[in-house]
C-alpha cells in the first residue's frame, strides 16, 4: 500500500483494487453503449404481405384481427437483415397472411441493426379464382 498526504490526511490506495475498478467501469460503459439504440420510421403500408393471397371483393375490415403485432429481423451489423423476414415473423405471430396499417422501422444499435414491422394482422381466407370466366370465353 502507498500513502499520500492530502491536507493532513493520509489516503491509502490499494493497488490491486484499481484494475478491478477500471474493468468494472469499462464493462458498465460497454453495457450502456450496447443497450442504446434508435429506430427510424421509413415506410407506411395500407396492406402488405409476403404470401400469395386473393383479396378481390374481400372486406378486410370484417375479418378477425390481431392488432399491435411486431416482427423484427435484427442481425449483427445488419448483414442479411431484410423486411421480408421481419414481416414473416409478424404474420406468424398474428396467425394471418396479410398485415394492414403497417409501419416499417429501421432499428439500429452499436454492432446490430435491422428492420421492425408493426401493424394489424388479418387472415384472408383462401379461395380459388373462379373458372366461370374461362368457361364462358370458350
Amino acid at each position: 500500500m502507498t500513502s499520500l498526504m492530502l491536507k493532513h490526511r493520509v489516503l491509502r490506495v490499494n493497488r490491486t483494487a484499481a484494475p478491478r475498478i477500471a474493468a468494472s467501469l469499462s464493462l458498465a460503459v460497454l453495457c450502456l453503449a450496447t443497450s442504446l439504440g434508435c429506430t427510424q420510421r421509413v415506410a407506411d403500408f395500407t396492406g402488405i404481405s409476403t404470401k400469395n393471397i386473393y383479396a378481390k371483393g374481400v372486406d378486410v375490415s370484417a375479418l378477425p384481427k390481431a392488432e399491435g403485432i411486431k416482427g423484427k429481423d435484427i442481425r449483427f451489423l445488419g448483414i442479411n437483415a431484410n423486411i421480408k423476414d421481419a414481416l414473416d415473423e409478424a404474420l406468424e405471430k398474428g396467425h394471418g397472411n396479410l398485415m394492414i396499417d403497417c409501419a416499417v422501422y429501421i432499428w439500429s444499435a452499436p454492432f446490430v441493426s435491422g428492420y421492425e414491422v408493426r401493424g394489424t394482422v388479418v387472415k384472408v381466407p383462401y379461395k380459388k379464382e373462379s373458372t366461370t370466366s374461362q368457361e364462358s370465353g370458350s
